[in-house]
C-alpha cells in the first residue's frame, strides 16, 4: 500500500471538496412544530424550543452526515485505488469512528445552513393566541358595565363599530351576572412571532384583535364575531398560545376553533424617529 494513502489524507480530501452550506437536518412533506414547541415560539422561550427540536436536529444531522462521509469516502478511496492500482478497502475500515472521520463531521456540522428551523415554521400553520389583558384583580363583577367603558380599559379607540362591536359581545356575557376577565383572541403567524424580540419587557403591538370576555376558570364567556379596529400593546412575555394560557383554552370552551378565523398581525413596534433620520437643518 503506499504510504502516502493514509485516514488523514482522505479527512483532507472530503474537506476540500466539501460545499459551503449543506441542508444537513431534512424536513419531509409533513413534518411540523408540535404544539409545544410552537408555545415556547409564542411566549419567546427559545431555549425550550431548542431543547424540544434537539433530538430531531441530532437524529437528521447525524444520518445526512453519515451519507456524505461514507459517499465521498468511497469517491475518494475508488480514485485511489484506479490511480494506484491497491486495495484500499482496509483504509476505509481504519477511517470508519476514527478521529479523522470526527474531523470531517465538525466540518460538516459548522457548514449546516440551520434552514430547517424557517422549514419546519414554514410548514407549520397559524397558532391561536390568547393574551391577558383584563386580569382577575380588574374583572368585571357582577356589574352592569358599558362598552365605553370597556373599550376604555382595553385601551381601544371608542369609535361607532367598536361600540357596537363590544355591545354585542357584552350582550352575550351578562356581565351583572358573571365575572368577566379579558383576552385578546388572535390567529398569529409562527414565523412572524420567531421574528420578535425575545427580551420580556418589549412591547409589541396586535393590529385589529378578537377580544374574549369570561371567565377561563369556570369556561364561560364570548369572544367577539368581529375584530375590532385598533391597535393595541402588549408585552413580549404576556404573549401565549391558547392552550398555554391559564384556564380553559377557548379552543376547549368553543371546540374546533380555527387561527384563521381570528387572523391578527402581531408586529414589532417601529422605531421612533430622530432628527438625524429627517432632512437635515
Amino acid at each position: 500500500m503506499s504510504a502516502t494513502r493514509t485516514i488523514e489524507q482522505l479527512a483532507n480530501e472530503i474537506i476540500e471538496q466539501l460545499d459551503a452550506k449543506y441542508d444537513l437536518v431534512y424536513v419531509d412533506r409533513g413534518d411540523r412544530l408540535t404544539d409545544d414547541q410552537v408555545a415556547a415560539i409564542v411566549k419567546g422561550d427559545m431555549d425550550s424550543l431548542w431543547e424540544k427540536t434537539d433530538e430531531f436536529e441530532s437524529e437528521s444531522q447525524a444520518a445526512s452526515v453519515k451519507e456524505i462521509i461514507e459517499s465521498d469516502a468511497k469517491d475518494i478511496v475508488n480514485r485511489w485505488e484506479r490511480e494506484d492500482d491497491e486495495d484500499y478497502t482496509g483504509l476505509l475500515a481504519d477511517f470508519d469512528h476514527s478521529d479523522q472521520w470526527e474531523r470531517v463531521q465538525q466540518e460538516l456540522w459548522d457548514r449546516d445552513s440551520g434552514g430547517w428551523v424557517r422549514d419546519l415554521i414554514n410548514a407549520t400553520p397559524a397558532v391561536l393566541l390568547r393574551i391577558n389583558v383584563i386580569d382577575e384583580d380588574h374583572a368585571y363583577d357582577h356589574v352592569d358595565v358599558q362598552p365605553e367603558q370597556v373599550l376604555t380599559d382595553v385601551k381601544l379607540p371608542v369609535t361607532e363599530g367598536n361600540v357596537r362591536i363590544m355591545a354585542e359581545t357584552l350582550a352575550e356575557c351578562s356581565p351583572e351576572f358573571s365575572v368577566l376577565m379579558g383576552y385578546w383572541i388572535v390567529g398569529a403567524d409562527v414565523g412572524d412571532l420567531f421574528d420578535l424580540d425575545v427580551t420580556p419587557e418589549t412591547e409589541v403591538e396586535i393590529v385589529n384583535p378578537h377580544l374574549y370576555l369570561g371567565n377561563p376558570f369556570t369556561g364561560s364567556g364570548w369572544i367577539s364575531d368581529d375584530p375590532f379596529e385598533g391597535v393595541v400593546r402588549v408585552k413580549r412575555e404576556a404573549l401565549r398560545s391558547d392552550e398555554d394560557q391559564f384556564g380553559y383554552s377557548v379552543d376547549t370552551i368553543y371546540g374546533g376553533l380555527n387561527a384563521s378565523s381570528f387572523t391578527a398581525t402581531v408586529r414589532p413596534i417601529a422605531a421612533e424617529p430622530t432628527e438625524s433620520d429627517g432632512d437635515p437643518k
